[in-house]
């Protein structure tokens, strides 16, 4: 069997370790000095920042909504004067050519009663032109027949 080396167990701690739990303080010191705390500041204005960019983007998105309800709202309302124009002018477009046909049919009538007029003074005119040559072919007709025979 071999020998067993002797091993000696320290429970306190002796000089070096106060000096390494110095060196150890000194640097956490330093490092939080030049890199810790400079790191935080960073975070911190990160974490400010994009809180600020969310607000304004909040902001931005409820400004691009009430601005595209406002143009929807216009949109409608300039949608619904037009058709409002479109059917009076349509119905003033009818009017008028109800108004054009009663126009139409007034002068119709006239032209058919002037014309009517007219025919029956022509018939009125031929009938008696008719009876003044029937009478005067009657009596040429007599005439020779009494001279002529």
């Amino acid at each position: 069997m071999p020998p067993i080396a002797s091993v000696t167990i320290h429970l306190l701690p002796d000089g070096s370790f106060f000096l390494q739990l110095g060196i150890f303080l000194l640097a956490l010191v330093i490092l939080n000095r030049l890199v810790v705390q400079p790191a935080m500041r960073v975070l911190d204005w990160r974490h400010d920042y994009t809180d600020r960019s969310r607000a304004e983007a909040a902001s931005l998105g409820a400004e691009a909504a009430r601005l595209d309800d406002e143009r929807t709202a216009a949109i409608t309302t300039a949608l619904r004067q037009a058709h409002e124009a479109r059917v009076r002018r349509i119905a003033r477009a009818h009017k008028e050519a109800e108004e054009r046909i009663v126009e139409a049919r007034a002068q119709a009538k006239e032209i058919e009663a002037s014309a009517e007029l007219s025919i029956e003074s022509s018939e009125a005119s031929i009938v008696r032109d008719m009876n003044d040559q029937v009478g005067r072919i009657s009596q040429a007709i007599v005439d020779q027949l009494i001279h002529g025979s």
